[in-house]
């Protein structure tokens, strides 16, 4: 027996002859022994050694004898620690009521209610206690915890803002804040409050769980399942074999043991991976359930048991766990193979053939809940009632397939005659022979779900608002079972258009729609037709979009959606002036209808009548607030016609009302970069370049780098934009490389003769048209990246100290044909790429370039390289124009050319970029609102000192660009 024991043991004896609470007082009190001080200390003592029972005795006689709140919140404390919640409960209360000026006493009765699930009386409490200590950052944190529970996401992100602004550090805080703004469909701040948040603490597991997730959600595989891999230092997920794990090594005569983690669905999902392993024996580890269906897999040498020591009969070389596939395979979204991989044992098969009755009817597999204690399973699950109502019918046989369905569930499968053989499934390969024999699975997300699509049985998933990371955000189609289609709740917590899209695309499976008797609909019936149309033009299936139109048409007494329509398939077709047409057409009929007003002024901004687009999309927005788009197309006009602050309030719209909307996030990114707001938005930037498809997505097996020192290891930097990007931001490699060890630079054959000698790298390699790598390398990144990893700002661009290649041999042989002139000698481009068709506001036209061209003792030289060269052939007669196109072979033989001139003119193209990394005088001609690297009015630039910048002063007219031009080359000559 230690001291502490023996203490408490002499304590007790002494109270054993005081017969009431006032002697126990008076004894505990007595001057003439330090017996209350002591106790306090064996308390203290008795919570260190977790002997909670222990210290709730001394605690109860201390309460009961002095009636004093700290003793009474103590009690509750030690009782708390016993999941005596309801005591602990009381005694808090008890606290409280003797003294209600204590924070920290409210505070721990917060924690308490929360521990027992009372999070509205626990708001209460954390409330209290913020009023008493305001300052108190783990009160705010609580509070916030307690709002996230009942689903108050905004009150809960107010509360951890308000932690944080208190201890700006606090990483549980700036994690959780991530995870309300994720359920706010806030998901780029969510994503960089997961990054803020381990930069805090590195070690934030469930932040690293929560950023894999949510990069999983948007598609980034590569990134999201390497971050994934931190849910194996989570106690649940630890695994301890003794062989080590398997990080990627050859597996050529190796045996493999590959284990399943969390649920059902998940090992089905996985187990396709297996295939792409070249083991020469697999172990699969899995629960029991799952063993007979996972018996029938070729390529699966032995399956055990999860839990047993199965495991022991046969020798491994590796083990790794199923989910850890993806990453250590360089699994990305666009290679999964979603082909049926699974299927049932024909024996079983047979059975349930003859259990299930063929009625002629579509046989459909319902399923409506998942698992209980899954944290999001009373947002994925939806009532059986209504999805039963929703699909039963004269033409359709329902059999549950809902797994221990409770008494509520079993009443209503009676009630309307569902079959139901769920007593009779003992395992999943009796659910993969069942499912063999149905039609159609209609299910929430389950492991039901991913059964059928691994099957190849047609499947339907009902989705929650914020689904799971597998089914991303948007889309019909899954990109992991090409047989399932996936229907979404478009509102949080609403199921009304998920029903109504099942009830539409059940309907085209029973009854095709164009059945004569369409044409007697009534009103409901063409708002079904309405939405089809809208599903076909979604899904580009325009021949039945206007079919639906044409009964529409014969049966509408007011058809101006249907107008509408029509506007939409000719704008999508590009016949903007038969769309025009509708739209006005729709207009008359129904002046108010916001749609068609904001698809008119999309068909104006086409043909660059901004201010008519503008007033059509201002009318579109009046009428409707919640049309992201009419903000997000707005917001162009107002940009193209140079009102950058209303164009700046337009695009913010449009992110509240759809947070995922990428090209109002790129092109806000793109407007804060034009205003020179470069710290602020590099990342926002890069990361919506790749969601919009404005940057080349690459895939890579290895992590990308994050602006660390690198030393021991090699970095791949590599291109994904044009020629002139390239050019504009190799000024990073040289800094880059004072950061560590070997770099790799890749870029496109056009640039590498001028590229190979210059800083900043150890190897130069051509990009290939397949965009693969051959080299080794343990990091990447793009170069487009780089300004952001240097926190680059206006004033801290860095100097363009890179020598350009150009051989003396290459240089020679320009200088010869150039030849020797007493004329002043320019180099110009009047086009660049006609594509996107927004960029032909940059071109000029050579007609624009004659008041240039008549000037005397000038020599004119074609820069110019692609088709656009050939129309000069009737100017050079007339002037000093020389065209050597034809001999340019790359960027080596333009720099030789420009090396010996005294002047380039160009428009915003690598021509541009190329003359002033050189440092050759660059007039660079910009349309009335010019990229972003160019800014919004200074006739100067700091990415290159010799360039300077001419701006149009009015949209779309040249004239006072090419004057001011002539007036700074006279002055030149």
């Amino acid at each position: 027996m230690n001291n502490a024991e023996l203490t408490y043991e002499e304590f007790l004896n002494d109270l054993r002859s005081c017969t009431n609470e006032p002697e126990v007082a008076a004894l505990l009190e007595n001057p003439g022994n330090n017996l209350l001080y002591d106790l306090l200390v064996i308390v203290d003592t008795f919570a260190t050694e977790k002997k909670f029972y222990e210290a709730e005795k001394i605690l109860q006689i201390l309460a009961n004898a002095f009636n004093e709140p700290e003793f009474y919140s103590s009690l509750a404390l030690s009782q708390k620690r016993q999941y005596k919640f309801e005591e602990s409960k009381i005694n808090y209360k008890k606290s409280i009521s003797l003294d209600s000026s204590l924070f920290k006493i409210f505070y721990n009765y917060g924690i308490l209610l929360c521990e027992m699930k009372e999070y509205e009386e626990a708001v209460d409490a954390f409330q209290q206690s913020i009023n008493l200590n305001p300052d108190c950052y783990l009160c705010y944190y609580n509070l916030g915890n307690c709002y996230r529970e009942i689903d108050e996401y905004g009150k809960a992100k107010d509360a951890y803002e308000k932690a944080l602004f208190i201890n700006p550090d606090f990483d549980d805080a700036v994690y959780n804040l991530g995870v309300v703004e994720e359920a706010l469909n806030l998901k780029s701040l969510a994503l960089n409050h997961y990054d803020r948040a381990i930069k805090i603490n590195q070690e934030n597991i469930q932040a690293h769980w929560n950023k894999s997730l949510l990069l999983l959600q948007q598609g980034d595989y590569l990134n999201g399942f390497n971050e994934y891999e931190w849910r194996l230092k989570k106690k649940e997920f630890i695994r301890e074999f003794p062989f080590p794990e398997w990080k990627g090594e050859d597996l050529s005569n190796k045996n493999l043991l590959i284990y399943c983690e969390q649920g059902f669905g998940d090992a089905i999902q996985f187990l396709r991976f297996i295939k792409q392993l070249n083991a020469a024996c697999i172990t699969v580890e899995c629960r029991k359930e799952l063993k007979p269906l996972f018996d029938s897999i070729d390529y699966i040498d032995h399956n055990i048991i999860r839990g047993s020591s199965e495991y022991k009969k046969y020798d491994y070389d590796y083990y790794v766990s199923i989910m850890s596939l993806p990453y250590k395979l360089g699994i990305v979204l666009d290679i999964i193979n979603n082909t049926p991989y699974l299927k049932a044992e024909n024996t079983k098969s047979g059975y349930w053939k003859e259990k299930i009755n063929s009625t002629g009817k579509i046989k459909i597999g319902i399923v409506w809940s998942g698992n209980p204690i899954h944290q999001n399973d009373k947002y994925r699950s939806v009532d059986p009632e209504l999805l039963i109502n929703k699909l039963r019918g004269n033409n359709t046989a329902l059999y549950s397939l809902q797994i221990n369905p409770n008494k509520k569930e079993r009443q209503i499968i009676d009630k309307y005659g569902v079959n139901d053989f769920a007593d009779n499934i003992k395992d999943f390969s009796d659910t993969a022979a069942f499912i063999e024999n149905l039609d159609l699975i209609v299910s929430v997300d389950t492991s039901t779900a991913h059964l059928a699509g691994a099957m190849g049985k047609e499947t339907w998933i009902l989705l929650p608002y914020n689904p799971d990371w597998r089914w991303m955000l948007n889309g019909i189609d899954s990109h992991w079972y090409q047989s399932v289609k996936l229907f979404r709740q478009k509102n949080k917590d609403d199921w009304t258009e998920v029903f109504r899209n099942i009830e539409l695309h059940l309907n085209k499976k029973i009854e095709p729609m164009l059945d004569a008797d369409l044409v007697n609909k009534d009103k409901a019936d063409i708002n079904e037709i309405y939405n089809s149309i809208e599903i076909f033009i979604n899904n580009n299936e325009f021949d039945k979009a206007l079919k639906q139109i044409e009964i529409v048409l014969l049966n509408d007494q007011n058809p101006f959606k249907a107008f509408n329509y029509l506007g939409i398939l000719f704008a999508k077709t590009k016949n903007f002036a038969k769309a025009e047409e509708y739209f006005i057409k729709t207009i008359n009929m129904q002046p108010d209808f916001s749609d068609a007003l904001s698809n008119l002024g999309v068909i104006y901004f086409e043909h660059e009548r901004f201010e008519e687009s503008i007033q059509f999309l201002e009318k579109a927005v009046s009428l409707n607030r919640d049309n992201y788009k009419s903000y997000f197309n707005l917001a162009y006009a107002f940009q193209e016609v140079g009102e950058i602050e209303k164009a700046t309030e337009c695009y913010n719209s449009s992110i509240i009302h759809n947070p995922n909307f990428a090209d109002a996030h790129f092109n806000l990114a793109l407007l804060n970069l034009l205003k020179g707001n470069y710290q602020n938005t590099w990342k926002d930037y890069n990361y919506w370049a790749f969601k919009t498809g404005n940057r080349t997505i690459r895939h890579f097996n290895k992590p990308k780098w994050n602006g660390d020192n690198f030393r021991g290891k090699i970095l791949y930097i590599y291109p994904d934009q044009g020629f002139g990007d390239v050019i504009q931001f190799i000024r990073y490699l040289p800094f880059v490389k004072e950061r560590g060890g070997e770099i790799i630079f890749e870029c496109q054959p056009a640039l590498f003769n001028l590229l190979k000698n210059i800083k900043g790298f150890d190897k130069i390699v051509k990009t290939n048209p397949g965009l693969n790598i051959t080299e080794n390398y343990d990091l990447h990144i793009p170069l487009q990246n780089l300004p952001e990893i240097f926190n680059t700002s206006l004033d801290s661009i860095p100097p363009y100290s890179s020598n350009l290649n150009v051989s003396t041999e290459i240089n020679e042989k320009w200088k010869n044909k150039i030849g020797e002139t007493k004329n002043y000698k320019v180099g110009f481009v009047w086009s660049g790429n006609q594509y996107p068709s927004i960029n032909r506001k940059r071109h000029l036209s050579l007609t624009d370039f004659i008041p240039l061209f008549n000037l005397s003792n000038v020599d004119f030289y074609s820069l110019q390289v692609d088709g656009e060269s050939k129309k000069l052939k009737q100017y050079t007669e007339r002037f000093n124009i020389f065209d050597f196109s034809d001999e340019i072979e790359n960027f080596e033989d333009t720099a030789a050319i420009i090396n010996n001139l005294d002047l380039v003119i160009t428009i915003d193209t690598s021509i541009a970029h190329l003359s002033g990394a050189m440092g050759k005088k660059v007039y660079t001609m910009l349309p009335f609102i010019a990229d972003w690297r160019w800014g919004l009015n200074s006739s100067f630039t700091p990415w290159y000192k010799s360039m300077k910048l001419f701006r149009q002063s009015r949209r779309g007219r040249w004239e006072s660009v090419i004057d001011n031009v002539i007036n700074d080359l006279e002055k030149e000559i």
